[in-house]
C-alpha cells in the first residue's frame, strides 16, 4: 500500500543519514518512489546520488526513463 511505500521511505531517508556513502540505500529508497509511482521523488534520489559521486550512465538513463513515465502520464 502507498502508506507502506512512505514507511519504507522514512527508513531509507533514515538509514541513508546514517551511511551516506551507502549507494544501495539510494536505490531502494528510489524504489520505493517508483513503486508508489512517484517518479520526480525517484529522480530526486538519483540526482542527490549523481552529486556524490559524479555522473553516472546507468543513472542518467534510469532518469531518462522516469521522465519518460510522467510524460506519458499526461496523456
Amino acid at each position: 500500500s502507498k502508506q507502506d511505500f512512505y514507511n519504507a521511505s522514512l527508513k531509507y531517508k533514515q538509514l541513508i543519514n546514517l551511511e551516506p556513502n551507502n549507494e544501495a540505500l539510494y536505490f531502494k529508497l528510489s524504489e520505493t518512489y517508483i513503486y508508489s509511482n512517484d517518479f520526480r521523488g525517484a529522480i530526486a534520489v538519483y540526482d542527490r546520488l549523481e552529486k556524490k559521486k559524479g555522473i553516472d550512465k546507468s543513472l542518467s538513463m534510469q532518469k531518462q526513463k522516469l521522465y519518460r513515465q510522467i510524460n506519458d502520464s499526461k496523456y
